[in-house]
């Protein structure tokens, strides 16, 4: 497969990839002057070549029995072919999703599931597999952003890039992925807002978005996602209020919001969160007294509300909660 990006053809950077520099000008030094205008043109228009479709198909061909890969419906060992696609150029990339790619309904290439780690962008070209339902890509060293082009993928159940160096911000096109149960993108680079568009995808029931640089408030909107089971928002630059929303999605069980600058009380409705088994607030700047919605949580696992800035003094019914005084004692909580 091609590895040489069409746009590196004119600066000659794939000949300094395999010769040192002083050669390649002393080579290149050798054309005539008056040719050098017409060797620039014919970098070019070979850097035009290989940007097409119609090259990477008989590129592709040569190199690779694309007809036998095209059968595969599920990829437990990655093709090496597989594995050049990230870092491809996009006409072969293209190509190669639509000859090879196609019938493909889960993509499992986390680097627990391969040899070694994808390198690389996400090619926009994924919107071409409309049959996959699953994605996981994880613990790999893909860059550059999330393609607003997945938001094409309308089968999509299970989407999971986390550990990646992934960054700019989610796309909004993800909210049309109306069949998508898991969201995954942990400990990666996204940043900017939660993006509203989220709440359209109603079927999850797991938003796991930690250890990012996104910020910005939580949008209320996300109280829509009344399947959630899993809600881990941790370690970013999120700021406002805990919005009162969340204290819809009474199929919570995991409420994990620590790490952020969040301001303001804990909702007075929390006690609607009755399935909580862990909920975590801590590093923020919290402030007020503890609802006495938290006296109903009676399935708390765990509970942390270190480090921020609520009053010290609770109400009796709060202290007469053996499974909320068992983690308020240990922070300097009182009557």
């Amino acid at each position: 497969m091609v590895a040489v990006e069409p746009r590196d053809v004119d600066r000659g950077s794939y000949l300094q990839h395999v010769l040192p520099t002083e050669l390649v000008e002393d080579i290149l030094s050798r054309t005539a002057p008056w040719q050098v205008a017409r060797l620039a043109r014919l970098c070019r228009r070979v850097a035009a070549v290989l940007a097409t479709d119609q090259f990477a198909q008989l590129n592709l061909a040569r190199f690779y029995a694309l007809k036998d890969l095209a059968l595969r419906r599920e990829i437990l060992v990655p093709h090496p072919s597989d594995v050049r696609w990230f870092a491809s150029p996009a006409s072969v990339q293209r190509v190669y999703a639509l000859r090879a790619l196609a019938q493909l309904t889960t993509l499992n290439w986390s680097h627990g599931f391969i040899v070694h780690p994808l390198a690389g962008r996400i090619p926009a070209a994924i919107e071409l597999l409309r049959n996959l339902t699953r994605i996981d890509l994880g613990e790999n060293e893909l860059v550059g952003p999330i393609p607003a082009s997945v938001g094409r993928l309308r089968s999509l159940r299970f989407l999971s890039l986390r550990d990646n160096r992934i960054d700019g911000p989610i796309p909004r096109e993800i909210g049309n992925l109306s069949l998508l149960t898991h969201l995954i993108l942990p400990r990666n680079r996204l940043s900017g807002p939660l993006p509203d568009e989220l709440s359209r995808i109603t079927q999850l029931t797991h938003l796991r978005l930690g250890d990012n640089q996104l910020f910005g408030p939580i949008p209320p909107s996300l109280g829509a996602l009344l399947n959630l089971v899993e809600l881990y928002l941790e370690g970013n630059q999120l700021t406002g209020p805990v919005p009162a929303e969340l204290c819809a999605l009474t199929k919570l069980r995991s409420l994990m919001l620590n790490r952020n600058q969040l301001a303001g009380p804990l909702p007075e409705g929390i006690g609607a969160l009755t399935y909580l088994s862990e909920l975590d607030v801590s590093s923020n700047q919290l402030t007020g007294t503890l609802p006495a919605g938290l006296c109903v949580l009676t399935n708390l696992r765990w509970l942390n509300l270190e480090r921020n800035q609520f009053d010290k003094k609770v109400s009796h019914a709060i202290a007469a909660s053996p499974v909320l005084w068992r983690f308020l004692s240990r922070e300097s909580f009182h009557v």
